[in-house]
């Protein structure tokens, strides 16, 4: 099963960023694992982890949070100004860039994300 940002363009997506890993950054700076190249994202805009489940063993929970960014990170219209759970389908905006957050497993089952989709 799959977790992933899904780009947004007039409702479709039309492009997904696996989140495959326990960390990865958004921002416009080329070191970021999601390059936004946009001067209104700052350059080391957000960041979300993937962090394991204190009650489901082997599963994860994904946690955005903004890293001081000029233009703001929003989950569902409303700017996050703490880290925040992203839930399946949660909208989620980096300044004029809009994804839509899909966690299929959690999707199927209501439980969230396990080992096996992450890589070390």
């Amino acid at each position: 099963m799959a977790v992933f940002l899904g780009q947004l363009v007039n409702g479709v997506i039309v492009s997904k960023f696996f989140l495959d890993k326990q960390k990865h950054t958004i921002g416009r700076h080329p070191a970021n694992d999601l390059i936004l190249d946009d001067s209104s994202v700052s350059s080391h805009h957000a960041v979300i982890e993937a962090r394991e489940d204190e009650y489901l063993e082997g599963h994860f929970n994904f946690f955005l949070k903004d890293l001081g960014s000029t233009n703001g990170t929003f989950v569902n219209d409303l700017e996050i100004k703490a880290e925040r759970r992203l839930a399946n389908y949660d909208m989620v905006k980096f300044a004029s860039h809009l994804f839509r957050f899909i966690d299929e497993e959690e999707a199927q089952s209501g439980t969230g994300t396990t080992m096996e989709c992450l890589e070390d």
